[in-house]
């Protein structure tokens, strides 16, 4: 807006001849872009207990849920606030777009809340090019380590990579396991399989299973299974239960 008080000063002289605002607008505020917000709970960070002291545990990459879960929330965009020229003529604003996206395999709204998304099955969350889907099957290219964190997950699972030491995987389900299992906290399936070795530390290196094991050779490490465990090579100082 004209400010003619100002222009009367700057006229009269009482005014200084530089850095005088005669006249001021407002800018519009432009809408907000819908988006897709996931529910992930708060979580607290766990210290690790295996080295590296001061070290905490991230919140894993992956959003793991349950039947019934939900999945998130998608948000509207919003219009926006006009704003005024120098005239005091309004401006518009540019509305924000909405979040484009599609319902997948596993994922249905709430009866009366569209906007809100729940999983029908457990399994891991997946978006994948404006889908959005829960797979009960899971693929992890490389290790367990600090960047995926402990995983506890309700599917068949497989990892391409190791189990590095002091790492938890506890599978509802089939683990495959390309690579070897180090010094573990945990390992707990229905079926392992292990391509590699199961080797343990110095701590106690517990590998679960409710019915089948399958290693191609294990050290040190402590091995029940309620079915069979197979081993390709060799047992070395391994405390076993099986059957």
């Amino acid at each position: 807006l004209v400010d003619e008080q100002s222009i009367r000063s700057f006229l009269s002289g009482s005014a200084m001849s530089e850095g005088v605002v005669i006249a001021k607008g407002k800018p519009p505020r432009h809408g907000l872009d819908g988006s897709f917000e996931l529910n992930r709970p708060i979580q607290t960070p766990v210290p690790r207990d295996v080295g590296d002291e001061g070290r905490h545990r991230p919140q894993s990459p992956f959003h793991f849920v349950k039947a019934g879960d939900l999945i998130g929330r998608i948000t509207l965009p919003t219009l926006g606030k006009p704003g005024k020229d120098v005239l005091g003529n309004f401006v518009d604003a540019i509305p924000g777009s909405p979040y484009r996206y599609r319902l997948g395999p596993n994922v249905v709204t709430a009866p009366n809340d569209e906007n809100s998304l729940y999983s029908k099955v457990d399994g891991v969350v997946v978006i994948d090019d404006e889908t959005i889907h829960v797979d009960d099957k899971f693929e992890i290219q490389g290790n367990i380590d600090y960047k995926t964190g402990d995983i506890d997950f309700t599917g068949d699972l497989t990892i391409n990579g190791d189990i590095t030491t002091g790492y938890q995987v506890r599978v509802n389900g089939n683990l495959l396991v390309r690579g070897s299992i180090y010094s573990p906290r945990l390992v707990e399936a229905t079926t392992l399989e292990c391509e590699g070795g199961i080797i343990g530390g110095e701590h106690e290196s517990r590998v679960i299973c409710r019915e089948e094991l399958k290693v191609r050779f294990a050290e040190n490490a402590k091995l029940t299974c309620a079915g069979d465990i197979i081993v390709e090579k060799a047992l070395v100082n391994c405390r076993t239960i099986a059957g």
